[in-house]
């Protein structure tokens, strides 16, 4: 990209998010036992998804709004739902704005025959938008929205993978916790998102910079360890 056309486009994306830089984001402070590593429900020789995370009944999961948008999620509660929340909301304020049913959650089924859509089942993943950015079809975001994505995940600290970095299978509306259920890093990042949501204004919906020298070296740190060349 030439420095004229990068500077256009980060003077569009920063002028973009300044619409979005006093958003309100009344949250309730989750108890730190809620942060807790989730148990594998049935033992260890139940059924779980390609992530490793125990497929359940979606009678026990109960929708919630996506805050500042119509759309609604269906997830595990407590740190999954922190976690893919910020990603669904960083993407509803910078890229494009969710509606009601473009997001696809928990499924008692999943169709599809790849592997990681079976995360559907364990509650631990989503796709959004999934009949626009079906499986197999690449280049369905601009650069400028690929640098917003990389930028969320690295926030993520690894915790949360992009369906975009499937060479074989790709799908660019999925989002999946990447960790297994007793990971360590769970609860240290939905906290993370919960106390910045509350008091430093730095969840989503307060603007950022993703061209920042150390969020474009965080982003590529890890795309290079998620989606080696």
């Amino acid at each position: 990209m030439s420095n004229d056309l990068e500077g256009l486009t980060r003077r569009r994306f920063v002028s973009t998010l300044g619409a979005l830089a006093v958003v309100s984001t009344t949250l309730v402070h989750l108890p730190d036992n809620a942060y807790a590593a989730v148990p594998v429900l049935g033992g260890p020789n139940g059924p779980t998804s390609e992530n490793g995370w125990p497929i359940i009944d979606g009678k026990s999961l109960k929708p919630m709004a996506l805050q500042g948008s119509d759309a609604t999620v269906t997830v595990v509660s407590g740190a999954v739902a922190t976690i893919l929340e910020h990603v669904l909301r960083r993407f509803h304020y910078e890229i494009d704005t969710l509606g009601a049913e473009e997001v696809y959650s928990h499924s008692d089924k999943v169709t599809g025959g790849v592997a990681f859509e079976s995360n559907y089942q364990s509650g631990t993943a989503v796709a959004i938008r999934p009949t626009v950015y079906p499986v197999g079809v690449a280049g369905g975001f601009f650069p400028n929205e690929l640098l917003i994505i990389r930028d969320i995940l690295a926030e993520c600290d690894g915790v949360v993978s992009w369906g975009g970095d499937d060479r074989r299978n790709p799908k660019e509306g999925h989002f999946q916790i990447d960790v297994p259920p007793r990971s360590h890093l769970l609860g240290k990042v939905a906290r993370k998102f919960d106390q910045w949501d509350i008091a430093s204004r730095k969840g989503a919906g307060f603007e950022v910079d993703p061209f920042a020298p150390d969020r474009l070296a965080a982003a590529a740190e890890l795309k290079a360890k998620q989606a080696p060349e």
